[in-house]
């Protein structure tokens, strides 16, 4: 399908990054100047990106909707952070490395090139949920006209919503 060409960056470069663009721009920064250097800080920071890639959370969003916040400062001031440190670091990335988001985000882009998938299926086991990013690849697919099998465990007759209602989230999503 193309497009991996760029190296792949792992958490560890991820860090690095990070604490590169915390260096850079630390004044910006009041709010997690200090808490970076804090192990497990990168850490936390670098998965939370990541989960915001996932979900197709773009940092501009987070930026506009710290401006609307006018009566929690603290919140305010965090959300502004977090969406100029994503910002900084997808800038980072851009071009220049590949992670495993950028990975999915390019097979949903690119999956409808690959000609040879008419009349293949694909099965997805294990999944009690799907990404933003993972549910673009399905729906390319679906537009493919692939046979998709999902193995979802799930119980109608269980009286236990709370168990299932992931699944349950899943299974609507999939019907959606």
């Amino acid at each position: 399908v193309g497009g991996l060409k760029r190296p792949y960056i792992d958490e560890i470069g991820k860090h690095m990054a990070l604490r590169l663009i915390f260096d850079k721009h630390e004044d910006k920064l009041p709010m997690y100047k200090s808490a970076y250097k804090k192990e497990g800080f990168l850490s936390e920071l670098s998965h939370t990106l990541s989960e915001l890639k996932k979900m197709a959370v773009m940092p501009e969003l987070l930026l506009d909707k710290s401006n609307e916040i006018e009566k929690d400062a603290l919140l305010k001031q965090k959300l502004f952070e977090i969406g100029f440190i994503y910002n900084e670091f997808l800038k980072y990335m851009q071009g220049q490395y590949i992670d495993n988001e950028d990975r999915i985000s390019i097979l949903a882009e690119k999956i409808d090139e690959y000609t040879e998938l008419s009349g293949t299926t694909f099965y997805f086991d294990s999944f009690t949920g799907f990404t933003a990013l993972e549910l673009s690849v399905i729906e390319k697919l679906v537009i493919m006209n692939v046979e998709l099998c999902f193995a979802l465990t799930f119980d109608e007759k269980s009286n236990d919503n709370e168990v299932f209602s992931p699944t349950r989230m899943t299974i609507n999503q999939l019907r959606a």
